[in-house]
């Protein structure tokens, strides 16, 4: 039996629709035991809804990724997150300063690994718990170093190297305005934070006209009653992702 003959009669077999159809499309003197569906991967349904939190130093990034994830879980939904590339490599003892541009090169480098290895991560939950859907927080993309280096420096340096102008792709980005802009500026919550309250604004101030122009962008202002920032995220984050669920029990 020729390949073609083969596939024209699982073609038969998966696409039949009249019941009274003889649906016994393999020879009972084939020389090889059944196996499983070869192609069953291509009717893998998944629904990864992907969301990164960008802003300058001091906008709550962190703690928002924990608030949204804490809400994700109690409702249920499987949540992962791609934590900060730049402050893992801080506690490296890797120097900004040194040598920006290099630093920059590393976070990239590594952001971009990280999120291939949890976006596959995410896809085998998926088809081991048969799920639809997921939801995938980014803390900062492969885009934010573009903030701390000069445009023509990233570009030829970071951008093109590593190829990051398709990566963003369909996700849904947030920018949190950091207390900066408002004359709020701490280190308390991050001892690697390097950055003075005017870098920490100037910065805030680039990843805003990064992002702005993406297709799927929101914009969080930074606002003097904390809790206030807090509840305007929450609503705007699950608004998005309850608008992007796929029921579980729906029919393929």
């Amino acid at each position: 039996m020729t390949v073609s003959e083969i596939k024209r009669k699982i073609d038969n077999l998966l696409f039949a629709k009249e019941e009274d159809e003889d649906l016994d499309c393999f020879d009972d003197d084939l020389d090889y035991e059944p196996v499983e569906n070869p192609f069953s991967h291509l009717y893998f349904r998944n629904n990864i809804i992907k969301i990164v939190l960008t802003g300058g130093p001091c906008s709550g990034k962190s703690e928002f990724v924990k608030l949204a994830s804490d809400e994700l879980k109690k409702r249920n939904i499987p949540v992962f997150v791609v934590n900060e590339t730049a402050t893992e490599l801080l506690k490296g003892n890797l120097v900004f300063d040194d040598d920006p541009v290099a630093f920059q090169k590393a976070v990239c480098f590594l952001q971009l690994q990280k999120e291939k290895a949890i976006e596959n991560y995410t896809l085998d939950y998926l088809r081991k718990k048969n799920l639809t859907n997921a939801v995938i927080i980014y803390d900062r993309s492969a885009w934010d170093g573009r903030a701390y280096l000069d445009d023509d420096v990233w570009i030829q340096n970071v951008g093109r190297k590593y190829d990051v102008y398709n990566n963003l792709g369909n996700r849904f980005v947030i920018h949190l305005e950091s207390a900066a802009s408002i004359g709020k500026f701490s280190k308390d919550n991050n001892e690697e934070r390097y950055e003075t309250e005017e870098c920490a604004a100037r910065i805030d101030k680039r990843l805003f006209d990064i992002y702005r122009s993406h297709p799927y962008f929101a914009h969080i202002p930074a606002r003097e009653d904390y809790e206030q920032k807090k509840a305007e995220f929450l609503k705007l984050f699950m608004a998005h992702v309850e608008s992007k669920l796929i029921s579980e029990k729906e029919d393929d």
